[in-house]
């Protein structure tokens, strides 16, 4: 049963982290490519959704591995 646990957790950390690379990509595309200030701004602002529920499905990850280990 925990390595069910931990195998759950390490594939929420690796969603999570997938999720964050997909906004670092994406946003130094957009920097690249755009020299519209406002389109950027607009860009930003529709990653920081993005950004913050993979670094919360990252966590969710973390503590379920731990929660794994520890039982």
């Amino acid at each position: 049963m925990e390595n069910l646990i931990v195998g759950a957790g390490a594939l929420l950390v690796v969603a999570g982290l997938v999720g964050l690379v997909f906004c670092i990509v994406s946003l130094r595309r957009s920097m690249a490519s755009s020299n519209d200030e406002e389109q950027l701004r607009d860009r930003i602002q529709w990653l920081l959704p993005v950004k913050m529920a993979s670094f919360g499905i990252a966590i969710l990850g973390l503590t379920t591995i731990l929660l794994g280990v520890l039982l």
